[in-house]
C-alpha cells in the first residue's frame, strides 16, 4: 500500500524565488568599503536546482545577483542611474533544504555561499550578513502538512513513516514506496496525494460495514477512476432460500467542488438461476437487505447509493496557495489534487527619482484670498524649495548632504517616499555650492543634485528687493451665460438651453462620449477554460478567452451621452452566464476642451487642475477654473504640472512590458484602459491593425483575447485627467465607485 504527496519542482521554485525577492527588495547592505556601495540585491529566476541532499533530504540551490556601485560611477550620473546598476558584479549561491518534520514538507536550514563574489572583505562580509538576515527567515517554515489530508483519507492507518524524493520534476513524500519516484500528476495538477490501488479500494472498503461479503477489484475507466464490487446475499423469496445471489456494482469516485470527494455506487442483480416470477420480488429484497446492512450510505436511488469525504483546506507557503480541483488515475492508481495559484511576484523595480531643484523665491496665492497678486512682498512670506520624491525604493538606508551642505536641514525628515527643503531667504542665501544629497536605498544609490537657490537682488533704480516667481490661482467664483442670467434675472432664450457640441473627430465622437466615458473592467467566473466571451458596443467589439480557471477578464470602455446605447456581454456558445461577475469602474465625465498640444500634463493641485502643454517651442501652464468666463487661466513661470510634460498618448512602460512579456513585438501603439494601470491589462495595437488583449498575473503575461476599439492614452492625477482626441486636449473629473460584484 503506497499513498504518496506529490508537488512539482516548478511550484517550489516559484515560491521560493519570489519569497526571496520579497525580502531582498527591502534589503539594506550597510557600507563596509569606502568608494563601493550595494546597489540592489535580486533573486534569478530559472537558477533554481533540485539535487539529492544526505540523509531523508532534498536541497534547492538560488542565486541572487549583487549590483555593485562605484562612488566614482554614482557622481557621474547625478539624478540618474550609474552604469553599475545593470550589471551585476557576482552572485550569491543559496541552498536551502527540504526534510520532513512530524509528515509535513518542512525548510530545514537555509545557508549562503559568498566563495568568489569579487568583493573586499569587508564588503564581502557585509553582503553575508544581509542575505542571512533574509534568507534565515525560511527556516523552519512547513510547506505541505500531510496529517490533516492523510487523516481524511485513509484515518490513522498509514503504511510506513514517510520519505523525500525527487525525480521527473517532481519532489514527494512517499508512505510506504520504494525504489525510483514515479510521477503521478496529471497535466492541470501542480499537485496532488497520490493513493495506489490497494488504498484507492480501501477508500470505498472502510466504508462498509465489517463482516459484509464483498470482492472489490480497482478497474479504472481510462483517467476516470472506478471500481468493482461483488456482494453476495443469501435470502428468502416467496418462503423458499435462495443462495448464491450476487450484487454486482460499479463504484466511481468524483470530485465536487470545492472540497469533497463522493464516492458513489450503482448496483444490478446476477439472479441467477432465480425464476423470472421471483425476479420482481428479490430486486425489493435486494435493495431492503443493502439498505439495512449499508445504514450510512446516503441511498439516493432504487439501486444506487454513495458516500462523502470532507477534504481538509490546505494552507498556503511562502505565498503560494494550493487548491482542490479534481482527479486522476490510471492503472496504478488514482491522484486527489489541483492547481496552485502562484506566488505574487516580488517586485524587482529600481529606485525612480524626480526633483524639484532650488530656483528664485516662489509666492503662492489663490483670487479668493487676493483679488489681484501684490507687487511687493513680506520678506517672511517668501519659500524657497526644493526636494525629491522617491518610488519603488523598497527602504530607505542611509541620507547624506554633501559638503559643504551637510549643515541643511530638511523640512520634510527623509523616508522612503522622498525629503524637501523649505528655506527662508536669509538661509537659502548661505548655500554657495550646489547640494547634493546621496541617497541610499534598497533598491539603489543615487546622487541627487538639488542646483543652488537663484536669489537675484534688484537694483534701487529698479524698485529693489529680489526677483519672485509668482504663482497666482485665479480660483474666484464667477457666472456667465445663463447661470448669470438666472442671477440677474434676466430671461432665458433657447440658445441658452442648447447642449454644447460634441468634441473631436475621433475616439470621442466614435464611442458617443460627449460627456465623458466610463472604463469598466468586468471578470466574468464560471466558464469553462478556453470558452470565449464577446463584448458589443458603439465604437468597441472584442473577444476574450477564460483562461485556467475558468475567468474571463473584459475589458470595455462605454462613452457616455444623452442617448446611451447598449453594450452586450455573452457567452459565444449563447449559454447564461451563471457565475459571479464583478465590476471594476473609473468614471471620466467631460469638463472642457483645452486645446491643442504636442506635449501635455496634468496635475492635481491642492483640489484644482494644472495643465501644462508644449505647442512648438512654447510652454503654457494653465488652471481650470470652471466658475468663470474664461474657463482656463494662465500661471506666470512654471507650474507644477510643467514638471512631466510627455508626447500625447502616452506609451505606459508596464503596458509595454506585458506586450513584451506576451511575445509581441511588431506592435504599434500599446495602452492600459484608461486609468487603470492597477487592472494588469494592456491594449495592444499591431502595425497590421489587429488589436489584441494582453492580461497578467504579476508573473506571466498571456494573450487573452481581440480588440476592436480606440487607444486612449489618459494621463491621470488625482481628481482629474486628459486626453487626446483628434487634435485637441479634452480636461476630465476622475472618480472610482466601489467595485460591484453580481452573484447569479
Amino acid at each position: 500500500m503506497t499513498i504518496e504527496l506529490q508537488i512539482r519542482e516548478s511550484v517550489l521554485a516559484q515560491a521560493l524565488t519570489e519569497q526571496v525577492q520579497t525580502w531582498l527588495f527591502t534589503t539594506c547592505v550597510p557600507v563596509n568599503h569606502a568608494g563601493l556601495y550595494v546597489d540592489h540585491l535580486d533573486t534569478i529566476p530559472g537558477s533554481l536546482t533540485f539535487a539529492d541532499a544526505p540523509g531523508r533530504g532534498i536541497d534547492i540551490s538560488l542565486k541572487v545577483a549583487i549590483y555593485v556601485v562605484s562612488q566614482v560611477d554614482v557622481e557621474a550620473h547625478p539624478n540618474g542611474d550609474p552604469t553599475g546598476a545593470q550589471q551585476p558584479a557576482g552572485t550569491v549561491g543559496v541552498v536551502v533544504r527540504l526534510t520532513i518534520v512530524n509528515r509535513a514538507l518542512t525548510i530545514d536550514s537555509v545557508t549562503s555561499d559568498l566563495s568568489g563574489l569579487p568583493l573586499p572583505p569587508g564588503l564581502q562580509s557585509a553582503v553575508e550578513n544581509a542575505v542571512d538576515n533574509a534568507i534565515n527567515q525560511l527556516s523552519g517554515q512547513t510547506l505541505f502538512d500531510t496529517t490533516p489530508i492523510v487523516s481524511a483519507l485513509v484515518g490513522a492507518d498509514l503504511p510506513a513513516e514517510p520519505d523525500l524524493a525527487r525525480g521527473h520534476g517532481v519532489v514527494a513524500m512517499r508512505f510506504g514506496a520504494t525504489g525510483s519516484l514515479e510521477p503521478h500528476l496529471a497535466l492541470n495538477q501542480d499537485w496532488g496525494v497520490f493513493l495506489d490501488a490497494g488504498e484507492a479500494v480501501d477508500l470505498l472498503k472502510r466504508r462498509m460495514p465489517n463482516g459484509l461479503p464483498i470482492n472489490l477489484r480497482w478497474q479504472p475507466n481510462g483517467s476516470t477512476p472506478a471500481i468493482l464490487l461483488d456482494l453476495n446475499i443469501d435470502f428468502e423469496v416467496l418462503g423458499l432460500p435462495v443462495a448464491g445471489i450476487t450484487v454486482k456494482a460499479t463504484g466511481s469516485v468524483s470530485f465536487l467542488a470545492p472540497s469533497t470527494l463522493k464516492l458513489s455506487v450503482s448496483w444490478v442483480l446476477d439472479l441467477g438461476g432465480v425464476l423470472v416470477i421471483f425476479e420482481a420480488a428479490a430486486h425489493k429484497l435486494a435493495r431492503e437487505e443493502i439498505r439495512s446492512r449499508i445504514p450510512q450510505a446516503v441511498h439516493d436511488g432504487a439501486q444506487s447509493f454513495y458516500f462523502t469525504i470532507n477534504l481538509p483546506s490546505i494552507p498556503a507557503f511562502l505565498g503560494a496557495q494550493p487548491r482542490w480541483g479534481g482527479i486522476s488515475s490510471d492503472a496504478a492508481g488514482m491522484t486527489i489534487g489541483g492547481p496552485v495559484k502562484r506566488a505574487q511576484a516580488g517586485r524587482r523595480d529600481l529606485i525612480h527619482i524626480s526633483h524639484w531643484p532650488f530656483s528664485r523665491p516662489a509666492w503662492w496665492g489663490h483670487c479668493r484670498e487676493t483679488e489681484t497678486p501684490p507687487t511687493h512682498f513680506d520678506p517672511r512670506q517668501l519659500r524657497v524649495i526644493a526636494g525629491v520624491n522617491l518610488s519603488d525604493a523598497g527602504a530607505l538606508c542611509e541620507v547624506e548632504i554633501l559638503p559643504p551642505n551637510q549643515w541643511l536641514v530638511t523640512s520634510k525628515p527623509p523616508d522612503q517616499d522622498g525629503m524637501g527643503f523649505d528655506l527662508m531667504i536669509a538661509v537659502a542665501e548661505q548655500i554657495t555650492a550646489d547640494v547634493r544629497i546621496l541617497l541610499r536605498t534598497a533598491r539603489g544609490t543615487r546622487l541627487v543634485d538639488l542646483g543652488k537657490p537663484i536669489i537675484i537682488h534688484r537694483a534701487d533704480e529698479e524698485g529693489g528687493g529680489v526677483d519672485v516667481q509668482v504663482n497666482w490661482i485665479d480660483d474666484c467664483l464667477r457666472l456667465s451665460g445663463p447661470w448669470l442670467k438666472l442671477i440677474t434675472g434676466e430671461p432665458l432664450t433657447p440658445e441658452d438651453l442648447v447642449n454644447p457640441p460634441i468634441d473631436g473627430p475621433d475616439w470621442s465622437r466614435n464611442l458617443g462620449a460627449e460627456l465623458g466615458l466610463n472604463s469598466h473592467l468586468v471578470t466574468i467566473e464560471g466558464l469553462e477554460q478556453g470558452e470565449m466571451v464577446t463584448l458589443r458596443g458603439r465604437g468597441l467589439q472584442l473577444d476574450v478567452i477564460a483562461n485556467e480557471n475558468g475567468h474571463a477578464i473584459v475589458p470595455a470602455v462605454v462613452g457616455l451621452s444623452s442617448d446611451m446605447s447598449e453594450v452586450i456581454v455573452e457567452r459565444v456558445s449563447r449559454r447564461p452566464l451563471t457565475g459571479a461577475i464583478r465590476v471594476q469602474t473609473i468614471e471620466f465625465t467631460r469638463l472642457a476642451v483645452v486645446g491643442p498640444a504636442d506635449a501635455a500634463a496634468i496635475r492635481d493641485v491642492d483640489g484644482a487642475a494644472q495643465i501644462a502643454r508644449q505647442v512648438g517651442e512654447s510652454v503654457f501652464v494653465e488652471v481650470y477654473q470652471p466658475d468663470n468666463v474664461q474657463l482656463f487661466a494662465r500661471i506666470e513661470g512654471h507650474g507644477e504640472a510643467a514638471l512631466n510634460l510627455q508626447p500625447l498618448p502616452p506609451q505606459p512602460p508596464d503596458a509595454v512590458r506585458m506586450a513584451t512579456e506576451a511575445g509581441l513585438e511588431d506592435f504599434a501603439a500599446v495602452q492600459t484602459l484608461p486609468g487603470s494601470s492597477e487592472f494588469n491589462l494592456a491594449l495592444v495595437q499591431m502595425r497590421d491593425g489587429t488589436g489584441i488583449i494582453v492580461t497578467t498575473d504579476g508573473r506571466t503575461s498571456r494573450i487573452a483575447g481581440r480588440y476592436s476599439g480606440p487607444q486612449i492614452g489618459m494621463q491621470v492625477d488625482g481628481g482629474y485627467a486628459i486626453a487626446k482626441s483628434g487634435d485637441m486636449i479634452h480636461l476630465f473629473a476622475v472618480h472610482r465607485p466601489e467595485d460591484v460584484t453580481f452573484n447569479r
